[in-house]
C-alpha cells in the first residue's frame, strides 16, 4: 500500500510541477503584451499574407481566386513584436464550363505574430483534444473564451463570391472536391447519433431546401460538438444517394462553417 501511495504522490507532484510550468510560461508569453489601437492595418496586412501564401493546388484553373472575411479581436505589442488575433474565414473558387465551382476553405482563429509591420510567424489552434488547451495558449486571458465559442457568419464571402463572377450566365456555386461530392446545409434536427440538413444551394446532387439525414460521431467530451439546430455545415460524401423521405447519405466529412 505505500508503495501505491507514493506512486500516486509522485505523479500528483508531477502534474503540479508541469501545471505551474505551463502556466509560468503562458505568463511570461504575455507578461509585457499590451493592446494597441492604431495598427488596424494589420488585419489586411495579415489576409495579404495569407493570400500571398495560397499554394492550392488548382490555383492555375480559370479564374481562380481566394477570399477571405475576418473578425479581429484585437492588435497587442510587446517590447519586441506585435501581434494580431483573428478569425478568418477563407474559401477559394475558380471557373468550370462557366460555372463557379467552390474549391476549398476554412474557418479558424488565427495568431500572426509581425516584425516591422511584417508577418513572420503565422499559427493556428492544434486539432482535436488539445484544440481549447492550444487557444488559451495562444491568445490573451480576456478574449481566449471569445474565441472559443465565436461562431462567423459566411454571408458576406458569399456576396462578395457571386458579385466577382457576376458576369456569369449561372452564378450558382458548385461543389467539387478532390473525387467527392459537396454541399452546404442548415442542421434542422438532431440525435444522438445522427443529423438532418436542409441543402442551402443547389448542386449537382441536390436542390435547394432538399433534406438530408445522415450519421454522425459525436465528439466523447463534448468540445467542438457543434451539431446543433440552425449551425450551417459543410458535407463532403461519396455520392451515393438512398433516396428515401429523407434522403441519406454516408457522410465522409463534415465541416462546420457558420
Amino acid at each position: 500500500m505505500k508503495t501505491k501511495k507514493s506512486i500516486l504522490i509522485f505523479i500528483s507532484i508531477i502534474a503540479i510541477i508541469f501545471l505551474g510550468i505551463f502556466l509560468a510560461v503562458k505568463l511570461l508569453n504575455k507578461r509585457d503584451e499590451y493592446y494597441i489601437t492604431d495598427y488596424e492595418q494589420l488585419y489586411d496586412v495579415a489576409v495579404q499574407y495569407l493570400i500571398d501564401n495560397d499554394d492550392n493546388q488548382n490555383k492555375s484553373k480559370e479564374r481562380y481566386k481566394i477570399f477571405i472575411d475576418y473578425k479581429g479581436f484585437g492588435i497587442t505589442q510587446d517590447k519586441e513584436y506585435r501581434y494580431a488575433y483573428m478569425w478568418i474565414y477563407d474559401e477559394s473558387y475558380y471557373v468550370s464550363n462557366d460555372k463557379i465551382i467552390s474549391d476549398s476553405g476554412s474557418s479558424m482563429p488565427y495568431k500572426f505574430t509581425f516584425k516591422d509591420n511584417k508577418v513572420v510567424k503565422c499559427e493556428i489552434p492544434k486539432d482535436g483534444s488539445q484544440y481549447v488547451s492550444s487557444i488559451k495558449y495562444m491568445f490573451p486571458n480576456d478574449i481566449e473564451n471569445k474565441v472559443i465559442n465565436y461562431q462567423f457568419s459566411d454571408d458576406k464571402l458569399k456576396n462578395d463570391v457571386k458579385k466577382y463572377y457576376s458576369d456569369l450566365e449561372d452564378t450558382t456555386i458548385y461543389f467539387s472536391i478532390g473525387e467527392g461530392y459537396t454541399f452546404d446545409g442548415k442542421i434542422i434536427e438532431t440525435g444522438n447519433d445522427y443529423i438532418v440538413v436542409e441543402v442551402l444551394q443547389k448542386t449537382g446532387s441536390f436542390n435547394k431546401a432538399d433534406k438530408v439525414r445522415m450519421k454522425i460521431d459525436r465528439p466523447v467530451n463534448g468540445i467542438n460538438d457543434f451539431y446543433v439546430v440552425g449551425n450551417s455545415v459543410r458535407i463532403t460524401f461519396n455520392g451515393n444517394i438512398d433516396t428515401s423521405n429523407p434522403m441519406q447519405i454516408g457522410a465522409d466529412k463534415i465541416e462546420f462553417i457558420g
